[in-house]
């Protein structure tokens, strides 16, 4: 039954993001989590995916799911679970069930429920999640069907949609704005600092093919391995004072003062196209206030790039409505598809069964008749009898497609 599909998913919609942790499986030295829970529930088919904000329980099962059923599930995840996680469990989960279940693992895949709507990265967890669960021996026919359209509709929703145009991170949204201001990969783009954001732009650009970057950082050998893995070059920080030529800058660093002040600034050459590009995603500020005045340097600060995110999140939102007229799309054709798979189950013996008849006719029921047919007369019944297998065969199943609902 296509009721029996249900989800159990604690997500940033109902819980705070760093109590989301808590609801995850926890492996044990006795035996691995999720066996542990689709045996001790007794769960026909299992799938856990676990995400930054999301944890989901994917089942397929007869039993009721209430709140007794999703404290013994969580119990099982997590023995060490403390009783105060339990308190409200019915504000902190959300179930799903039947078409709804299905619904919302496809809104799930298409990054529609995400935190970050459009995140691509949400689907190759799905994706992810589904072929750990089919290696472990926890699935089978019912949630191939399911992982099989959620597939067919995220790349639907992805490629009929924007919903994932328009980058939201802050490293990618400095990065973008250098590729914006300067197309030529050949641009010459200096990194200050080479922490975690300026790790995320070198990577953002390198991927664009910007190879001419130069890491400039306090740590010597933390920006040797940065630029070792982009194909650029380390500087000590120290060496801003005599830099050579450029046409970007990203300066992201802990200092709670302004690395690029005036006096610095003084001493670098003249912009070789209209201007600097200078972006700051320090807080509190890098770039002294008088350097980003100068009408040679093009100035964007961290709030500007804050602003365009919240932008670009609301353009993405607006692309929901039709990522979600796919979804509805999928569901109806899914509880089709579901359908005809349990035609096709329920009438898998049928081909031998039929089989079976046709060789008992010939080999008993009408044995002494068939034995006074001349060859020709044999191969003409046979002939006859064929056909006739082949549609009983064909017949019930285009019948029972037509006629029984699920």
């Amino acid at each position: 039954m296509i009721n029996y599909y249900k989800v159990i998913t604690f997500t940033h919609h109902q819980v705070d993001v760093a109590e989301i942790g808590q609801y995850q499986i926890v492996e044990d030295a006795a035996s691995q989590g999720t066996s542990r829970v689709k045996l001790e529930l007794a769960l026909e088919e299992f799938m856990y995916l676990s995400t930054c904000n999301r944890v989901a329980y994917v089942f397929y099962t007869e039993q009721n799911v209430d709140v007794d059923f999703i404290a013994r599930l969580l119990k099982t995840a997590n023995p060490g679970l403390s009783p105060e996680a339990f308190d409200h469990i019915e504000r902190y989960v959300a179930l799903y069930e039947g078409l709804e279940a299905v619904q919302h693992l496809f809104e799930v895949a298409g990054s529609i429920d995400s935190l970050v709507v459009g995140e691509s990265e949400i689907f190759r967890q799905f994706r992810a999640a589904y072929q750990t669960s089919l290696e472990a021996g926890h699935t089978g026919d019912k949630l191939r069907l399911l992982e099989n359209m959620a597939v067919q509709v995220a790349k639907r929703i992805y490629s009929h949609t924007r919903i994932n145009e328009k980058p939201l991170s802050i490293a990618a949204l400095a990065g973008q704005s250098i590729i914006d201001r300067f197309p030529s990969p050949d641009c010459r783009i200096y990194l200050v600092g080479a922490g975690e954001t300026n790790t995320l732009v070198a990577r953002f650009l390198n991927k664009h093919g910007y190879h001419h970057l130069t890491i400039f950082n306090r740590s010597l050998e933390k920006a040797q391995h940065l630029a070792a893995e982009t194909g650029g070059k380390a500087m000590g920080l120290d060496q801003l004072n005599q830099p050579g030529k450029f046409d970007a800058m990203v300066v992201c660093t802990a200092s709670q003062t302004a690395i690029v002040d005036e006096t610095l600034f003084q001493k670098w050459p003249k912009p070789e196209k209209e201007s600097y590009l200078m972006v700051d995603l320090s807080v509190p500020a890098n770039i002294a206030v008088s350097v980003a005045n100068h009408d040679s340097v093009e100035y964007v600060n961290i709030d500007q790039l804050r602003q365009l995110a919240d932008r670009n999140l609301n353009f993405r939102r607006q692309e929901i409505s039709i990522a979600k007229t796919i979804v509805d799309e999928a569901v109806e054709q899914f509880q089709n598809l579901y359908m005809e798979r349990q035609v096709e189950l329920a009438l898998a013996d049928l081909p031998d069964e039929i089989k079976k008849v046709k060789e008992k006719m010939t080999n008993e029921v009408f044995r002494h008749k068939l034995d006074h047919f001349s060859a020709d007369q044999l191969e003409i019944v046979e002939e006859m009898l064929n056909y006739m297998q082949a549609k009983c065969i064909g017949i019930p199943i285009k019948l029972a497609k037509k006629t029984i609902k699920f």
